[in-house]
């Protein structure tokens, strides 16, 4: 079974990728979206994020985590991202 998360399914020609009117030409400055998925052969969840900032997507993991540290990685991810921006 092939699987797809909702940053597979982005329209990312879009300023707005999300369709949701939170974009960068809407006052946004970035989205974070990803997918938590259980995986039995990684005794784990698994997690992929991605945040789109200054037009460049940035993409990070995680495998075989509690459900707790896959969400740290996630919401940590995106402030590690967004600190490194220039003010």
């Amino acid at each position: 079974m092939t699987r797809t998360s909702a940053a597979d399914s982005m329209d990312r020609s879009r300023p707005d990728p999300t369709g949701l009117g939170i974009g960068p030409d809407e006052g946004g400055v970035a989205v974070l979206m990803g997918s938590l998925s259980w995986g039995d052969a990684d005794s784990g969840w698994n997690c992929d994020w991605r945040i789109d900032t200054d037009g460049r997507p940035r993409l990070w993991s995680a495998r075989g985590v509690s459900f707790d540290e896959g969400f740290r990685a996630g919401v940590g991810g995106a402030a590690k991202e967004l600190a490194a921006r220039p003010h």
